[in-house]
């Protein structure tokens, strides 16, 4: 092919190239002050921030991690259609609204291990049914809502260690038909239904020791 290219005339040449490089996925515009930018890659970690950085687009990874963020919000993510991971540990995250992930629907990885999170809305991952890992580890949810793993069929990691989860709801792991790794360790279980775990017949390791 480049033996070939470099046959032809050099306006040939340049018209081929130009139209090879329109077909290349765009790189975000800019980088936000103090963060790092690896391609379409955005580290923005330990910078004290309040606030998810504004105007982001393209971008297929968003590390947020050791930061003071407190609440997720609609719209907070708005122009990340093609974001594959999204790392939201180590913040003050106290609050995280039902539709905060509208839109993120390529996300693979999520975490959001060591936040202040007490509860999750049913609708909180729908968004997102592409989900292989999810880690919700250490923070201080007590509940969690009958259908929060609704239709994360793809979904193969799931930690919950370290939380203060009491009760485990009948068939909650229905959908997750792909989950291999499970860990409620360090939680306050004290009794399990029959069905808590029903639909889970790839999993291959289940934590649950220190309840």
């Amino acid at each position: 092919c480049l033996y070939w290219l470099l046959r032809r005339p050099s306006g040939v040449v340049l018209c081929l190239l130009g139209a090879c490089f329109q077909m290349l996925p765009a790189a975000p515009s800019g980088c936000p002050q103090l963060c790092r930018c690896e391609g379409r890659l955005l580290y923005c970690e330990a910078l004290n921030l309040t606030e998810a950085p504004h105007n982001l687009s393209g971008l297929l990874g968003l590390s947020l991690r050791y930061n003071s963020l407190s609440e997720l919000r609609a719209g907070q993510f708005t122009g990340l259609m093609q974001l594959t991971w999204l790392y939201l540990d180590h913040n003050h995250i106290c609050s995280v609204q039902g539709d905060a992930f509208q839109k993120l629907r390529r996300v693979k990885e999520l975490t959001l291990s060591s936040n202040q999170i007490t509860q999750l809305a049913n609708t909180t991952f729908r968004p997102m049914p592409n989900l292989r890992s999810v880690d919700l580890s250490y923070n201080k949810l007590q509940a969690l809502a009958p259908d929060l793993f609704h239709g994360l069929r793809k979904l193969t990691t799931l930690h919950m260690r370290s939380n203060a989860i009491q009760f485990v709801p009948v068939r909650i792991f229905q959908d997750c038909r792909s989950l291999k790794f499970l860990d409620i360790g360090y939680n306050q279980l004290k009794s399990l239904a029959r069905n808590s775990f029903a639909g889970l017949f790839k999993l291959t390791e289940l934590h649950l020791e220190h309840n």
